[in-house]
């Protein structure tokens, strides 16, 4: 199929499903909904709302997962963010019979997107000016590592969500001795489990990645 969805991407039961979430926002998608706004073909419906706000999702993401973007494009994909964002808000606080809880996002969410999108430049900006050598490793500055790091160290302790600071302290030397086996090339290869929020595909979104002059990075975004 053209979109490339899944029928679980469109009946959505499980919000914290990353991979669902990113088969979302692929470009595809967005052509797909265009032809259903200009009626190509097909029963002509209005779905630009949704076109833009998919492609306010897909810069946000790009941000910090693209393997094309350059940290100029990024800062662009940043302001268009939080510019979409303060409108939208700016619209419905103007418009009589239209509350910010019926038809904006989450407080949380405008909150969290707005200082990631600050932090993302910040980080940058800082890179340029006190490490310019430094790579800028955006998709690496989440706490997904810290989220795994501590869901990990609970299998060590009968597969409990909570346990002491000395419960952690003393799985640390078995923690640490198997993530080097993992990043042993002459180690066995192991299978790593897949967590609830599923896995990165994002580069799946690009048309042909493995022909790309920086293929390379698509494979690391595998790993991550």
């Amino acid at each position: 199929m053209e979109h490339h969805l899944q029928q679980a991407d469109v009946d959505r039961k499980d919000r914290m499903n990353w991979e669902s979430a990113q088969r979302l926002m692929y470009p595809c998608v967005r052509e797909c909904l265009s032809k259903m706004d200009s009626g190509d073909d097909v029963k002509k419906e209005n779905v630009l709302g949704t076109i833009l706000y998919l492609r306010m999702c897909w810069r946000y993401t790009e941000i910090y997962l693209s393997a094309v973007a350059t940290l100029t494009e990024r800062i662009i994909y940043a302001s268009c963010v939080l510019n979409f964002l303060r409108i939208w808000r700016l619209w419905v606080h103007r418009v009589n019979n239209l509350t910010l809880k019926e038809h904006f996002v989450s407080r949380e969410t405008f909150q969290d997107v707005s200082m990631s999108c600050h932090h993302a430049v910040l980080v940058i900006k800082a890179t340029r000016d006190y490490a310019p050598e430094n790579p800028v490793c955006l998709q690496r500055t989440g706490s997904d590592v810290c989220e795994d790091y501590f869901s990990a160290n609970g299998s060590f302790v009968m597969n409990k969500h909570t346990y002491t600071i000395m419960d952690m302290f003393q799985n640390m030397g078995n923690m640490h001795r198997l993530q080097e086996i993992f990043a042993d090339p002459d180690g066995p290869t192991y299978e790593r489990s897949t967590s609830r929020r599923g896995k990165n595909i994002w580069y799946k979104s690009y048309n042909n990645p493995h022909d790309h002059p920086i293929s390379g990075i698509f494979q690391l975004m595998k790993k991550w």
